[in-house]
């Protein structure tokens, strides 16, 4: 620990940021491995009750953002999300244009589990929304896929990590509402069954858990009841596969 408050001290004298990975090749052979260098940094940062980004340690890049946004970052150089691309399920969507049709809309993705990154910039728009802010109207809609894994990406955004507890205040959205995809959805888009997949003995296990959480609200246990009653899961591709494309 001792070592790592050094380099993190090091960091803020020099006015300079790097990743854990940076911070973890600083010395390969005392660290042993990168996850000993996560868990203390964020011990580091519950200790003193503060963001990572306090001691100038930020996260590699992971998540993707697009759409109708412009980010003034601190040299003052501008950065333009509408000329952003990426891949996959992401790029499908952007293909669709669909921020353009129900615009001006923008399309953030964690790919997974978000970072901290990725939180911290849907919690900043979500503020955007408060009456006394520029977009009162501004909505955080959600689209996850439609199974316990999914379920639970959406409990991080809205409620914050376990693991990060002492900081969801500023990283949470409450007021994130779930668009999609549900079970209702299966019979309204007409989604085939061969879209569809058989839940595992692990999603089962997630579901399980997540039911023993008291702060999820009926509907959305309700939800997680249907999966496994069903025992069939529907990823956000399985839209791409449905009579009303």
């Amino acid at each position: 620990m001792i070592r790592i408050l050094d380099i993190c001290h090091e960091l803020l004298i020099q006015n300079v940021t790097a990743t854990k990975r940076d911070i973890y090749y600083k010395d390969v052979k005392l660290f042993g491995n990168s996850q000993t260098v996560d868990l203390v940094i964020d011990e580091l940062a519950c200790f003193f009750q503060i963001p990572r980004s306090c001691l100038n340690v930020i996260a590699s890049a992971k998540g993707l953002v697009a759409g109708s946004l412009k980010i003034i970052q601190k040299d003052r150089s501008i950065l333009d999300c509408s000329k952003t691309s990426c891949q996959a399920t992401f790029q499908y969507i952007l293909s669709s244009k669909m921020h353009e049709q129900f615009g001006p809309c923008i399309l953030i993705t964690g790919k997974g589990y978000p970072d901290i990154a990725t939180r911290q910039l849907v919690k900043n728009l979500s503020d955007l929304r408060r009456p006394d802010e520029t977009y009162p109207f501004l909505q955080i809609l959600g689209f996850f896929d439609n199974d316990p894994y999914g379920i639970e990406i959406l409990c991080v955004y809205k409620f914050g990590s376990l693991t990060m507890s002492f900081d969801n205040e500023n990283l949470a959205t409450p007021g994130i509402k779930w668009l999609g995809v549900h079970c209702s959805d299966w019979k309204k888009y007409r989604i085939s069954k061969s879209s569809l997949i058989r839940i595992s003995s692990a999603d089962r296990k997630k579901a399980y858990h997540l039911l023993q959480r008291n702060y999820l609200q009926a509907e959305w246990k309700k939800e997680i009841c249907l999966i496994l009653y069903m025992g069939y899961k529907a990823e956000i591709q399985s839209l791409d596969d449905c009579e009303n494309s």
